[in-house]
């Protein structure tokens, strides 16, 4: 019996575990005894137990000692690429390297861009860009021929006056021809380069025969009307032929296609012109 601040307290009112008869003889702290009361001490939670040896399981398959995390890291940074070892060791080869490369690239696209640009060209000209000039006189169809060597004859359609004629640069066949810069073409002119109207046939034959330059007064460049034409084949501009009499005939500037000129020339080139 103890007294105190003069009140009596016995000691062994005091609230007791009671021991357990498990081996633990440790008791749990869970739960909380009730005042004036004795219970038994519990085993530990088994939730508790299980979340405890599952984080132990865990903890155990970490990299250990301080140096974990740098070896963590020492993989990716193992493999840096050699280049940048070479270039800082030698950067003049390094450079003449890459500017080699560069060139060799360079080269191969431009020769598959030149490809590209005669592909475009060859089917171009299976489609048309070929230009005859045509002009209708008297219900006749003839065309520009320009006789480039002098021997009399026709040879091919690079004899076609226009030939090279371009659906940028319309006319410029005929333009050349104007060398006094007047805006026409006169008939000396035209005698002056070899430029003669063949007559075509009925089944699209280049003939030998010609109308004469001499019943031509000349060609006014003004005339000259783009139509427009957005296809590839077919009248891109039309134009007046002054004639000697006072008459006119209309010409047109056309873009043909090979099947044209093959059937213009045959198999041979024309004969004599007379």
């Amino acid at each position: 019996m103890v007294t105190s601040l003069g009140a009596n307290y016995n000691f062994n009112s005091i609230p007791k575990y009671q021991t357990a008869t498990s081996p633990n003889t440790n008791p749990s702290p869970f739960p909380a005894p009730q005042l004036g009361t004795t219970q038994t001490p519990q085993q530990p939670d088994n939730f508790i137990t299980m979340l405890y040896n599952l984080l132990s399981s865990f903890m155990a398959q970490l990299p250990q000692g301080a140096n974990a995390g740098a070896k963590l890291e020492a993989a990716p940074n193992a493999t840096a690429p050699d280049a940048t070892a070479q270039h800082n060791a030698n950067p003049t080869a390094a450079n003449d390297a890459n500017a080699t490369n560069a060139a060799v690239l360079n080269k191969d696209a431009k020769a598959e861009a030149k490809a590209g640009d005669e592909t475009k060209d060859a089917k171009k000209e299976a489609k048309g860009g070929k230009d005859p000039y045509e002009v209708n006189i008297d219900g006749e169809k003839y065309v520009f021929v320009q006789d480039a060597n002098n021997d009399g004859i026709t040879n091919d359609k690079n004899e076609i006056l226009g030939i090279n004629d371009t659906k940028n640069n319309l006319f410029a066949g005929m333009k050349g021809l104007d060398k006094n810069g007047d805006g026409n073409v006169s008939a000396d002119e035209l005698k002056a380069s070899n430029t003669k109207l063949m007559k075509v046939g009925a089944d699209g034959k280049l003939s030998n025969q010609q109308y004469s330059t001499d019943n031509i007064n000349g060609i006014n460049l003004n005339s000259f009307k783009n139509t427009n034409n957005t296809g590839e084949l077919g009248i891109f501009g039309s134009f007046t032929v002054n004639l000697a009499n006072g008459g006119t005939a209309n010409g047109a500037e056309t873009f043909e296609n090979e099947a044209y000129f093959q059937k213009l020339f045959g198999q041979n080139a024309v004969q004599k012109e007379v």
